[in-house]
């Protein structure tokens, strides 16, 4: 197709190219975790992070999720809220989906969850049982899902006055291998016994339970409930000093200016300067949306505004915001929790991603655990294309999906014509789209959005040599038209000549079964139905790049774990609309994951659950279908196929990321 841009459409060309240059560039994420080197901790990028923040007893407040709560105390600047809860056996309240929400609004306010549990408060022999809900498999699967934030305070204030070193020692050695034993890498906060307030104790053991630590990834907490006439500023001076000349990684997890009872003062003040001429760590105790019950002086914030930025009054208010070295003027967001990712300087796959989206709901899938890659930094979408144009509200779905998962400025193209695709709106997809306070969607329509070719050079024009995966999941309209295409003011190269310098492979979903013992021609959805056999031959034989044709998923069934999502995701009701409209069926009834097994490859390699038949080419014949050929050809084509026996394993890893959350959720 030959596209002939005149001077009405220049003006409209450069306005598209403004936009797509200005956000095609992602940033990229790593899989690390928080830890700890020497006395300080460091984020998953590598950059220092000093702890600035608060307690909140979430476990009995109203607002047990944070909803309110957080962004309120976001507000102060803080970089750090510490959790209170309790495990599942001292409150019926305390359940892993619970624990799930507080920690995700946690991190959506840019702030890192430290959840603890208080049921062991001055009991050592209840210090089992708090390791026992953190090891949990419910537990552990919430704790990994938000494991790059996250640092676990393990219990609150375990054991009185009486715990010598050997019993805290041992008690401590054997609950972080237990929780080690899990997977979990993040930081383990250690508090002090005594009620949390024995330093000693912390710089007696410390070093050992550092050594012990098959990650040497801990924190010690020391509550400086420290009452005294005179404030015990020598004391709180002393003690800092002394733990930093160990280079032990200290943290001050609780202080208020008197003790229990509002007995005598604590010199609050001289902790927060200590700690910021040290760079120590430190949570004020408390934010007060749950009243402390034996000191109301120790409430943050007070009156008809407890729990709210406006409610801060006193020594809560110098705290976080007047004294000079409060939150407000000393607390630092890292590059890491600001963005949810880390800068660019790693390794991203680039995609450009095409759907017929509204035909099966496993493209909604697929373009689902595309966002999850993105958020870990795995991969950066240039753009998306829906290349089939008989039900013509695709673009608009795929818009919405992107919103959800907080990049709506991701460009969308759209084929313009109706003579390619499945003439029935299986997922209810004009229902969708035109719901738009729903889900915030300006596309309805196709037309609405930028013809697919378009997108597809600007796009590439802008990309560095051989960088980009283009993946199909659908029918191979929009591939044939990029390729074909002449120059224009985007590009002096042709398609095909842009395609050969700027794509790096062609990831497909075509060809199923291609690749069979009995030797027989096969024809799949993607490649030969719907008026696309004839696009699928001119690429299978003249794509100038290495092609990857990927067959898996079949009996890969997902989709039930998003009946566990937060309401409003678009992800969510397309997949029950789809099941529900064409097969009467619920989310609990699954759908095979053609589309989502492509993409684990493009993005993941082999893996664990795929592997390659090996390189050859593929037969194609419009009447017949096509058939896989292994051998040397001069075409760069690989066969890729699931292994055998991996249904249900592939069924949960892929279950578990499509129904996480999203890092940048609209």
């Amino acid at each position: 197709m030959i596209y002939i841009i005149d001077s009405t459409f220049k003006p409209l060309l450069k306005i598209i190219c403004f936009f797509l240059l200005l956000f095609a560039s992602e940033v990229a994420f790593t899989q690390e975790v928080m830890h700890v080197k020497g006395k300080n901790l460091y984020d998953p990028c590598g950059e220092h992070v000093v702890l600035r923040g608060v307690n909140e007893m979430f476990i009995w407040a109203d607002d047990i999720t944070g909803q309110q709560i957080l962004p309120e105390i976001s507000k102060s600047g803080a970089n750090v809220v510490r959790i209170v809860w309790l495990s599942n056996r001292e409150n019926e309240k305390a359940t892993p989906a619970d624990l799930d929400k507080v920690i995700s609004e946690c991190i959506r306010n840019k702030m890192l969850p430290m959840p603890e549990l208080h049921g062991a408060t001055g009991k050592w022999d209840k210090l089992q049982e708090q390791v026992d809900y953190w090891t949990d498999p419910e537990v552990v699967r919430v704790l990994k899902k938000h494991e790059p934030y996250l640092l676990l305070n393990i219990a609150n204030e375990v054991g009185d006055h009486s715990i010598d070193t050997k019993t805290f020692l041992e008690g401590y050695n054997e609950a972080v291998n237990k929780i080690r034993a899990t997977g979990l890498r993040c930081p383990l906060i250690i508090d002090a016994s005594g009620w949390g307030q024995d330093l000693n104790i912390l710089m007696e053991t410390g070093p050992s339970l550092i050594e012990n630590d098959p990650l040497n990834n801990l924190m010690l907490s020391v509550h400086m409930w420290w009452p005294a006439d005179d404030g015990s500023t020598g004391r709180i001076v002393k003690g800092i000093e002394e733990a930093v000349k160990m280079d032990l990684p200290l943290l001050i997890g609780e202080f208020a200016p008197m003790g229990v009872g509002c007995k005598q003062s604590i010199d609050y003040r001289t902790i927060m300067e200590m700690s910021q001429k040290h760079e120590i760590g430190w949570l004020a105790w408390s934010w007060g949306a749950v009243r402390n019950g034996d000191c109301h002086e120790m409430d943050m914030t007070a009156g008809e505004k407890r729990g709210m930025f406006d409610g801060l009054h006193g020594w809560g208010r110098e705290v976080a915001v007047t004294d000079p070295n409060s939150i407000a003027n000393t607390s630092k967001k890292t590059y890491f929790l600001e963005n949810l990712m880390c800068p660019a300087d790693g390794h991203t796959e680039k995609i450009i991603f095409d759907t017929d989206m509204g035909s099966d709901c496993d493209d909604v899938g697929a373009l689902a655990l595309l966002h999850h890659y993105a958020d870990l930094g795995k991969v950066e979408i240039l753009g998306c294309i829906y290349s089939s144009g008989k039900v013509p509200f695709g673009a608009g779905i795929v818009e919405a999906i992107n919103i959800w998962y907080g990049r709506p400025r991701i460009p969308v193209g759209a084929y313009h014509g109706i003579e390619v695709g499945d003439p029935i709106d299986k997922m209810l997809a004009e229902k969708l789209v035109k719901d738009r306070t729903s889900f915030k969607n300006r596309i309805i329509h196709n037309s609405d959005a930028i013809e697919q070719t378009l997108v597809n050079r600007l796009i590439l024009a802008s990309q560095e040599d051989h960088s980009v995966t283009y993946i199909t999941v659908g029918h191979t309209k929009g591939l044939y038209e990029l390729l074909v295409s002449e120059s224009d003011e985007i590009s002096p190269l042709t398609g095909a000549e842009l395609v050969e310098k700027k794509i790096k492979r062609w990831v497909a979903l075509g060809a199923l079964n291609a690749n069979n013992k009995e030797r027989h021609y096969t024809r799949d959805w993607n490649f030969f139905f719907n008026e696309t056999a004839t696009y699928s031959k001119y690429l299978v034989e003249n794509f100038p790049r290495p092609v990857f044709y990927v067959d898996g998923g079949s009996e890969v069934h997902t989709g039930k774990t998003l009946k566990y999502t937060s309401p409003g995701n678009i992800v969510r009701t397309a997949y029950r609309d789809w099941l529900w409209n064409v097969e009467k069926k619920t989310l609990d009834d699954q759908r095979p994951s053609w589309d989502l097994v492509t993409v684990y490859f493009a993005v993941e390699g082999m893996g664990e659950f795929m592997e390659s038949a090996g390189n050859g080419w593929l037969d194609f014949d419009i009447e017949k279908g096509c058939l896989w050929n292994s051998g040397e050809n001069h075409l760069e084509q690989t066969f890729i196929q699931q292994k055998e026996g991996t249904n249900e394993r592939f069924a949960d890893y892929l279950n578990e990321l499509i129904s996480t959350e999203p890092k940048l959720k609209r």
